[in-house]
């Protein structure tokens, strides 16, 4: 039903007319009655689904340690500090610091619906994900992973 609508069925109940009360009138009328209603029956309820993309704070001593067969890296998961970043760009970041040591196939990768990184490295047997060895680095696994591990597999998801 729209206000003009609402206008004629006001007056039609009321029994009056335009010449008694203006549009304006009984619009205010209306309105007066809408918020009557909602104190009444403490608000309308709705439901509201936000679209939300993760955003990630990375610094560039941030760090994860990867083991695979093939040997150990710590490495950075940023050589850029970063600020509300995606976690493609993440992704990215980590998966150039990868390649840049012991894991030249290393590939990483971000699902924007599991809202998960994974990690994978060819050929390789397992992959142990954990916290970076001594004080030079602050831990990265809970803001990347929420989780620390090995997987018997070629990949890693977090």
């Amino acid at each position: 039903m729209n206000l003009t609508q609402q206008i004629a069925r006001a007056r039609s109940l009321s029994r009056t007319s335009s010449a008694s009360h203006t549009d304006n009138q009984v619009t205010d009328r209306i309105n007066d009655g809408m918020r009557e209603f909602v104190k009444r029956s403490h608000g309308h309820m709705k439901d509201e689904y936000l679209a939300l993309s993760p955003k990630f704070q990375t610094e560039t001593h941030f760090a994860i340690k990867v083991t695979t067969d093939a040997g150990a890296d710590t490495v950075a998961i940023t050589g850029t500090a970063r600020s509300d970043a995606t976690g493609t760009a993440v992704a990215t970041d980590l998966q150039t610091t990868l390649q840049a040591g012991t894991h030249s196939t290393a590939t990483v990768a971000w699902s924007t619906t599991a809202w998960a990184f994974t990690i994978s490295i060819g050929g390789s047997e397992y992959i142990t994900v954990s916290a970076p060895d001594g004080d030079t680095y602050a831990d990265a696994t809970r803001l990347l992973f929420n989780k620390t591990g090995r997987e018997d597999a070629a990949t890693w998801t977090g």
